[in-house]
C-alpha cells in the first residue's frame, strides 16, 4: 500500500480508493472522498485531494466504545487520557464513552468540566462523558449539558457510587430528564450471597445470576410506570437475556462486554483474579445464551467496560485484588475474528460496534459511513492473522486477559475525523480530538 503524507496541514481533502465499504446491507467496493473531516462523497470518486490506495481492504465506521473507565483522575497510573486513547486507535475505536465513578467521582458540573479540560489535552480520539447519579443530585444532574446518561450503580462494584434503596432508583427514574445506564446487580441479594457463599471465594457464585437478573426485572418495571429510557450495561446471565426476550420494549437497550461472551467462570478457576470483575464471568449456558441474543437483535450493542488495573494489583489475594479487566484494544479484534470465522455477519457486528451505540447515545454525525457523517473509519485487512501479547498491550496497564490469544483480521489503519491517525502498528498523528456532541436521541 502507498501512503500520502499524512502530516495535518495537508489533511482537508483525502480519497480513500477502491475499499470494501461495510454497510448493513452488505459490502460493496467504492471511492470515499473526505473533506474537512467529513465524508462528502461516496462511489466513484474523480478528484479528492491526497489519494490512499485501499486495494479492497474492508473499511467500516470507527468502533464506538460506549462503557470505558480511564482512571482519570485519580488512578492514573493504571490508565489516563492519553494511553486509553492509544489503546483505542489501535482497536479501530474512534470515540469512547467515560464512566463517572473516578476518585473523586463525576457527580457535578465541576468534576466534569475538570475531566473535560484533562481530555481536550491528551485524547487522541471522539470522548464523551457520563454522570454519576447519588440519591440527592439528580436535580442537579438535570441541569448539566452534553453529557452522555447518568450512571446509577445499583449493585456496589469499583468507586463508592451505590444506589442500594429501591426508593432513592424509583426516584431518580422519576425525575431525571436523561438516559439512565444502569450497573443492574441488586445489592440486597449480593450482600446476602456474600454471606451464604463467601467461604468459597469464587467471585461468580458471591455474585450469583440472579442478583443481576431481579435488578434488570426491576428495572424494567420501572422504565414502563415512568415511561423514562435505560440501558443495561453489560449483560452477562441467560436469566437476564430471559427477562428481557419477554419484556424488552424500545425505551429499554442494553450491551454485552467480549469477555463475557470469550470468557467462562472456567477462566477465573484457571487464572484466578485476572478474571475478576463486576458482573462476574458467568457458567457456559450464559456465554451461548449472550450469543444467541447478539445473533438475533435482542442485544444492541458491545461495549468493553475496558477497567484496568495493575498485574501488581491483580496478584494479591482474592479479596483484596479489585474488579475489572481492560478491553478498549481488543475488542473489535476479538468480534472480528468471531465474524469472519462465521459467529457473526460482518453487517450485525458494524451495527452493534459502530452505528448502534450512535444511535442510542444519540451522537451527532457518528457512526455511519454516509455523506455529511465524521470520516471516522476503520480500514481492516481481513486475511491478516495476528496474536494478542501483553507485551504490545497499549493500555498502561500492560496486560490483557486474551494474552496468547491468535486473531484473523486485523486493524490496518484508524481515522479520526478524516486524519490518519494509527497506520501500521504506529500513532501517526498525537493531536488531541474532540467531545462527542450529543443529540436528544
Amino acid at each position: 500500500m502507498t501512503f500520502p503524507d499524512m502530516t495535518r496541514d495537508n489533511m482537508t481533502e483525502l480519497t480513500l480508493r477502491q475499499g470494501t465499504i461495510v454497510t448493513e446491507e452488505g459490502e460493496t467496493q467504492a471511492d470515499i472522498r473526505i473533506v474537512d473531516g467529513k465524508i462528502a462523497e461516496i462511489g466513484e470518486v474523480s478528484q479528492g485531494g491526497k489519494t490512499l490506495d485501499l486495494d479492497g481492504l474492508l473499511v467500516m465506521p470507527g468502533v464506538i466504545d460506549a462503557h470505558v473507565h480511564v482512571r482519570e483522575p485519580g488512578a492514573t497510573h493504571k490508565e489516563d487520557f492519553r494511553s486509553v486513547s492509544e489503546a483505542a486507535l489501535a482497536g479501530g475505536v474512534t470515540g469512547f464513552l467515560d464512566m463517572p465513578n473516578n476518585d473523586p467521582p463525576t457527580i457535578g458540573l465541576e468534576a466534569l468540566n475538570e475531566k473535560r479540560r484533562l481530555a481536550a489535552e491528551k485524547c487522541l480520539v471522539n470522548y464523551g462523558f457520563f454522570l454519576g447519579a447519588t440519591s440527592t443530585n439528580i436535580e442537579d444532574l438535570n441541569q448539566i449539558e452534553n453529557v452522555a446518561g447518568i450512571k446509577v450503580y445499583l449493585g456496589s462494584s469499583t468507586g463508592n457510587l451505590l444506589i442500594d434503596n429501591l426508593q432513592d432508583f424509583a426516584r431518580i427514574v422519576a425525575e431525571t430528564n436523561k438516559l439512565l445506564v444502569l450497573h443492574a446487580e441488586n445489592e440486597q441479594l449480593l450482600r446476602y450471597f456474600d454471606e451464604v457463599k463467601r467461604d468459597t471465594a469464587m467471585h461468580h457464585e458471591i455474585r450469583d445470576n440472579v442478583a443481576a437478573a431481579v435488578s434488570v426485572a426491576e428495572s424494567h418495571l420501572l422504565s414502563e410506570r415512568f415511561n423514562k429510557r435505560m440501558h443495561i450495561a453489560h449483560l452477562s446471565t441467560k436469566e437476564e437475556i430471559n427477562i428481557l426476550r419477554l419484556h424488552k420494549t424500545k425505551r429499554m437497550t442494553c450491551e454485552v462486554c467480549p469477555h463475557h461472551l470469550f470468557m467462562s467462570s472456567d477462566y477465573f478457576k484457571e487464572e484466578g483474579n485476572l478474571g475478576k470483575m463486576n458482573p462476574p464471568l458467568r457458567e457456559e449456558a450464559s456465554v451461548e445464551a449472550l450469543w444467541t441474543g447478539i445473533q438475533d437483535g435482542l442485544v444492541d450493542i458491545i461495549a468493553t467496560d475496558h477497567a484496568p488495573h495493575t498485574l501488581d494489583e491483580k496478584e494479591t489475594d482474592y479479596w483484596a485484588a479489585p474488579c475489572g479487566v481492560p478491553g478498549i484494544e481488543t475488542s473489535l479484534p476479538l468480534m472480528l475474528d468471531a465474524a469472519l470465522g462465521g459467529r457473526i455477519s460482518l453487517q450485525r457486528l458494524q451495527k452493534i460496534m459502530c452505528t448502534r451505540p450512535a444511535e442510542i447515545y444519540g451522537m451527532k454525525g457518528k457512526g455511519r459511513i454516509e455523506r455529511g457523517y465524521d470520516a471516522d473509519l476503520c480500514i481492516i485487512r481481513r486475511e491478516a492473522t495476528h496474536r494478542l501479547l501483553n507485551e504490545n498491550q497499549r493500555t498502561k496497564c500492560a496486560w490483557t486477559p486474551f494474552h496468547g490469544t491468535e486473531l484473523k483480521g486485523k486493524v490496518e489503519m484508524t481515522l479520526v475525523g478524516g486524519k490518519v491517525k494509527f497506520r501500521e502498528d504506529e500513532i501517526i498523528d498525537d493531536a488531541p480530538a474532540g467531545e462527542i456532541q450529543f443529540e436528544c436521541p
